[in-house]
Parts: structure tokens; C-alpha cells; sequence
């Protein structure tokens, strides 16, 4: 018997032609991949076409209306692997066309590792050639004040703490900062650049600090450098600082508000180390290693050739300071070369004052003088050495019938161990050459604080001649020529008995006088010595072994009106009013009687 062929082999047949297809399509990895390859291109056009066109148009859109200036973008580029965004050439400009800010290019690079750091992470952040136009307005404000909102309304929670940031590499290269002041007369210009700053590891996580170096330089030579490390979180820093260069006549519309004297010449050079710590109440900052150099510095009146002030070098070292210590300290000031004149005009008032422009801003001193201050301890300050050598000072008094002209050339003076703590020892040593004939030495040792003073005291061949208009202002004589010696030691202490003592030798030379009476040779001789002289103030006492004159000539001249010329050598002073007769009367004090005693006279 014979079965036929099943006829469901052909179904089968036909699914199997339907499975087949299915077999062949793209599997689902494939599809993730297209969709990645999709959203990759999406991506990348998103990143490099889209977003920066999104980011140039909203800086213009924005910034306008924020920093009430037009606003420039030239370009904006993003990296979206690198994570990074490129600013170019965005400038403000005032409404008058005046630039305002600008810089060349701004590059930030953000890290995906933010996500590990649990900070947000910025590889690197750099600024190229940005420039500031910075102006001070005449009637006090700033250029830049609105760009401060002024209605916000004060803030009356406490601040909170900073997000988590961490800036690998901060940069800023060839900054230019350009400032005009228009509260000063002449109006005040300076540039300031280029500018460079360089910060790493900038975090604001609390006590983590980071390195940094700025260095700033102006077309005039002057530059400040500042490097250290440096916290936000709290505000803390430690470095060094130094400024060179510094021309105190570039800033003289300053103190054209304060003296009408100019500054011909100088340059300023200040350095020092420092820690400050903000966050601490109250402020903690130390300033160490101090140094400062004045070197050519000379003050002129205006319109004159006249030095008023000069130095030649002046140089402060290793100087240091606490504010929370309230201490300061230098170990050593030196002066080498220099010159001061000292003047008094007619109505006896010093020349200085008429360089003075008067302040008449009467509110600012109620201020200071209604301000409250909490009790505080006093500072303290300390000079190991002060050292001055070959100083000149010259004085100028036009308040006399004639001109006095006096001064003292190649001045030395060294101070040691002045401070402003009792009982600490002081050694002074003075030396001089007097204008017109003469020497002065003297040595001092004692305190300041309270005061007890042993000094040594020579003085060789002094001139009296360059006091003459002193001389003449009280006395109708003449001292043509003279010198005056003294050699001794005299000491000073208020609280002992006696107050003032001095016990040494005085002499004078070669001395000849005249009086403007009888016109006649008054008194002369060729040595008067004064020996063994023992002096005390309080108790009053005055005891001297011997006077002696060598070959002494003098001269008595009775007058047509039977005035001996000796005794009408004092010039009669005006009549005092009644008032001050009687107040000068009122106030007679009885003096001490003072006994003098002299061993010999020969």
C-alpha cells in the first residue's frame, strides 16, 4: 500500500522562507551603536557650532544690560571633548567710545573628575592681555560703580560657605591697567602693566592652601612682585612682597592736596615677608624682614632750585611688626649724605609752614573726634641702631635785623637701643662741624623713660661770630671774632637732686667785640678760661676754682649823656601794657637763691 508525501513539508518550507529574513537583521548592539554614532554627531555639532553662536549672542544680549557699556564679542569656540570654552576679543566701551575692559582671549578647561574630587575641577583657567580703563571721578566715585547693583537689599543671613571649586592652573598674562584720578590737580595718569598672575592648586575647601606669583611692571620702571601661598577658605596667606623702582614724583598730585614743595628726584624700593590671617578676630598680621631704600631724594620749593630736603641713601633693615602683638621693631636705619634747610620767616614763623596748603574739611575731624575707641594696649616700638653720617642742615632766620646764617656740615649721629620701654638704656653719640669755625662731640648714656642722662660733652673752638644777629637783636654790641670751647660732663635726672649738674672747663678764644654806642673797641683777649666749674640746678649752686684772662683789653666810654657804654649794652625793650604788667606780676615766682662762688681770678 502506498502513502502519499504529506503535504505540510511545503508549510514548513515557507516558514522557513519566513524565518530566514528574520535571522538577517541588524542585531541590538548594532543599533546602540548607530544611535551613539547619531548622538555623537549631535554632540560634536551641538558642542563646536551651537552652543558657542548661543553663547556670543546671549554675551551681547546680556552683558549690555549688566554692565550698562556696549558690548563686543568677536568669538566664542568650544571644545566638547575637552571639556574647554574659548572667548575671544570681548571689549566694553563706555557710551562715549572711551574703552572700558577688554581682553584678548579667555581660556577654561573644566574636569570630569569633578566627579571624584567632589569639587567642581577647572584644569586650566587663563586670561591673555586683559586691560582695564579705571577712572576716579572729580566728585569722588569710581567709573566702575555701576556695575553694583545699589537697591539689592543688604543681606541678614550669615554667609554661607563657598562651593567646593579647584582651579589647577590660574593664569593671567600681560595685563595692562591704566588709571586716571580727576579729584587731583593736575589730573593724575598712570599705566600699570604688564601684569602677570599665576596661581596653582587655587581651592576653596576648607585649609588647603596654594602657591601663586604675581608680578606687575609700568613703563617707568617701577614693578612689585608678590608671591606666597594663599587660602580662601579661611582667608589666609603667607608670602613676600617687594615693590622697586617706586618714583615718589610720579605721585606728587597727591601731595600737591597736602605742599606746594616738589619732589625733583628719588626712587623707592620696599620689601618684606608677611603672614595674615583674616579670620581671625581680631585681625592677626605679621610683617618680617622689612626692608626700605630711599635712595636720591630731593625736595624743592616750587619754581626754585632751593633744596628743601635730600638724602642720598636712606636704608631701613630688618624691620618687623605684630598687630596682635602690638610691637614693632627695626634693627637698623641708615642715613648717608643728605641735606635740610630749616627757615624762619620775618613774622618768626618756620618757612616750612608756608608750603602747608590748610585742610578745611571740618567734617572729616568731628568725625575722628566723636569716634569711640575700645581700651587697647599701647604699641611698643623698638630701634636697635640709628646711624647718620655726613648730613648737612643749614638754617636761615629772617626774623632778626639781619640775616642769621647758621648751620652744622658732616653731621654724624648714632643712636642705640631707643625704645619706647621704660628703663631701657639709650647711647647717643653726636658729632658736628659748625658753619664758620668749630667742632661738637658729645656722648650720652641713660634712659628716656623716666628721664636720667649722663652726658660727655666737648665742644672745640665753636664760632661765635654766626650769632651775631641773635646778638645784636638784644645786646648794642658787636662780637667780631671768638670760640668757644667746654669740656665736661653734665647730667640730667628730674626726680634726683640736683635736677641738672654739670661739672667741667669752659674757654673762649681770641675773642674781640665792639659796642654801637661809642663805636669804640668794647672788649677783648686772646684766652679766657673758666676752670673747675661745678654747676647744679635745683639745688641751685655755682662753684669755680679759676678764672683767668690772657692778655685782656678792654674799653670804658662815658657818653655825652653820662651813660657808661657797658651799662647801656642791653637794648631797651618795649613798655608792656598794663594787663600783662600786672599779669607778670601776678605770676612772680621766688626763686631759689643761686651762690656763686669763684676761688680765684686771674
Amino acid at each position: 500500500m502506498k502513502h502519499k508525501k504529506s503535504k505540510p513539508a511545503k508549510p514548513a518550507a515557507e516558514a522557513a522562507s519566513f524565518i530566514q529574513p528574520a535571522t538577517k537583521s541588524a542585531p541590538p548592539r548594532s543599533k546602540w551603536q548607530k544611535r551613539c554614532l547619531i548622538g555623537l554627531f549631535i554632540y560634536t555639532v551641538v558642542g563646536f557650532l551651537v552652543l558657542p553662536a548661543i553663547i556670543k549672542w546671549q554675551l551681547r544680549k546680556q552683558l549690555p544690560a549688566l554692565t550698562h557699556r556696549i558690548v563686543d564679542v568677536k568669538q566664542v569656540q568650544m571644545n566638547p571633548y575637552a571639556l574647554s570654552l574659548t572667548v575671544r576679543g570681548l571689549s566694553l566701551t563706555e557710551s562715549n567710545g572711551t574703552p572700558f575692559a577688554a581682553f584678548d582671549e579667555l581660556y577654561v578647561n573644566f574636569q570630569l573628575s569633578s566627579v571624584f574630587r567632589g569639587a567642581w575641577t577647572f584644569g586650566d583657567i587663563r586670561l591673555v592681555h586683559p586691560t582695564a580703563n579705571l577712572v576716579r571721578l572729580a566728585e569722588g566715585g569710581f567709573n566702575f560703580s555701576n556695575l553694583v547693583g545699589t537697591n539689592s537689599a543688604p543681606a541678614t543671613n550669615p554667609p554661607s560657605a563657598p562651593p567646593a571649586v579647584l582651579v589647577q592652573s590660574l593664569l593671567i598674562t600681560n595685563a595692562v591697567v591704566t588709571f586716571a584720578d580727576e579729584t587731583t590737580a593736575p589730573r593724575f595718569n598712570a599705566d600699570y602693566g604688564p601684569i602677570n598672575l599665576a596661581v596653582t592648586d587655587f581651592t576653596t575647601r576648607r585649609d588647603k592652601h596654594g602657591p601663586y606669583t604675581f608680578v606687575a611692571t609700568t613703563p617707568d620702571g617701577e614693578s612689585f612682585a608678590w608671591s606666597g601661598r594663599i587660602s580662601v577658605n579661611p582667608p589666609q596667606s603667607t608670602g613676600q612682597f617687594k615693590l622697586t623702582g617706586i618714583s615718589p614724583g610720579k605721585y606728587s598730585a597727591y601731595l600737591a592736596q597736602f605742599i606746594t614743595a616738589q619732589i625733583a628726584s628719588g626712587k623707592i624700593d620696599v620689601g618684606a615677608d608677611y603672614r595674615v590671617n583674616a579670620a581671625s578676630a581680631p585681625l592677626e598680621l605679621d610683617v618680617t624682614n622689612t626692608t626700605l631704600r630711599v635712595s636720591n631724594l630731593l625736595v624743592k620749593p616750587p619754581g626754585s632750585d632751593v633744596t628743601l630736603f635730600g638724602m642720598n641713601q636712606f636704608i631701613v633693615t630688618n624691620a618687623s611688626a605684630t598687630l596682635t602683638g602690638r610691637v614693632a621693631r627695626v634693627g637698623l636705619v641708615t642715613l648717608n649724605g643728605g641735606s635740610a634747610l630749616i627757615g624762619r620767616e620775618a613774622d618768626g614763623s618756620l618757612t616750612a609752614l608756608k608750603y602747608l596748603i590748610p585742610q578745611t574739611n571740618h567734617a572729616d575731624a568731628t568725625i575722628v573726634t566723636n569716634t569711640t575707641t575700645k581700651d587697647s594696649a599701647p604699641w611698643r616700638f623698638d630701634l636697635g641702631e640709628l646711624d647718620v653720617a655726613g648730613f648737612a642742615v643749614r638754617v636761615e632766620d629772617h626774623s632778626t635785623p639781619n640775616l642769621a646764617e647758621l648751620g652744622v656740615e658732616a653731621l654724624r649721629l648714632n643712636v642705640k637701643g631707643f625704645s619706647t620701654e621704660t628703663n631701657t638704656p639709650i647711647d647717643v653719640a653726636l658729632a658736628f662741624n659748625w658753619r664758620g669755625g668749630g667742632t661738637v662731640n658729645v656722648r650720652s648714656r641713660g634712659t628716656l623713660m623716666p628721664p636720667d642722662i649722663t652726658a660727655t660733652i666737648g665742644v672745640s673752638e665753636l664760632a661765635i661770630a654766626p650769632l651775631q644777629p641773635y646778638i645784636g637783636q638784644n645786646l648794642n654790641l658787636v662780637v667780631h671774632s671768638g670760640g668757644v670751647s667746654v669740656e665736661g660732663e653734665a647730667k640730667f635726672n628730674p626726680s634726683a637732686l640736683p635736677q641738672i649738674h654739670f661739672a667741667g672747663n669752659v674757654g673762649v678764644t681770641n675773642f674781640a667785640s665792639s659796642d654801637t654806642i661809642s663805636y669804640h673797641e668794647l672788649s677783648s683777649w686772646k684766652n679766657l678760661a673758666v676752670r673747675g666749674i661745678d654747676f647744679s640746678f635745683q639745688t641751685n649752686a655755682l662753684s669755680i676754682q679759676e678764672v683767668k684772662f690772657t692778655e685782656a683789653r678792654n674799653s670804658f666810654v662815658v657818653s655825652s649823656n653820662g651813660v657808661l657804654n657797658v651799662v647801656a649794652l642791653p637794648k631797651s625793650k618795649p613798655a608792656a601794657t598794663n594787663e600783662a604788667s600786672s599779669a607778670q606780676t601776678t605770676n612772680v615766682v621766688v626763686n631759689e637763691p643761686f651762690p656763686i662762688r669763684v676761688v680765684a681770678l686771674v
